[in-house]
């Protein structure tokens, strides 16, 4: 008796944990850069450090926005055949402005690609010149 309790415990604990993965995995593209985009709005560093993965670029940025915080604004530019590491993602860019209002001289860049049959974020960065 005490054998199925424990079966079913560690399969409801299972689904539990996959479906908590799952969660965080965008469904379609533009709900993979609104995760970026609305963290770093709401300036959670944590939960946007919990998107990026080892050697990430946007590892680096979130680093500088905690210092200098930032807002995203509008959407400036998309391109859809964008090749990042091999594989065919879409870059998302969005104009940027610091805290206090004043225009920010870069631009946010997110890379969404496929991952696992689904939109991931592979990457994001500040672009600017």
């Amino acid at each position: 008796m005490n054998l199925k309790i424990l079966r079913c415990l560690a399969l409801v604990l299972s689904a539990i944990f996959c479906g908590c993965a799952s969660a965080n995995r965008p469904k379609d593209k533009t709900a993979a850069y609104a995760t970026v985009t609305n963290a770093i709005n709401r300036e959670d560093w944590k939960f946007l450090r919990r998107l990026t993965g080892e050697g990430m670029t946007g590892n680096h940025y979130i680093e500088n926005w905690e210092k200098n915080p930032v807002r995203v604004g509008k959407l400036m530019q998309v391109e859809n055949d964008y090749n990042f590491k091999g594989k065919p993602c879409t870059m998302y860019s969005f104009a940027l402005s610091f805290r206090d209002g004043r225009p920010h001289p870069h631009w946010l860049q997110i890379i969404v690609g496929p991952e696992g049959g689904q939109s991931a974020i592979m990457d994001f960065w500040e672009f600017g010149w």
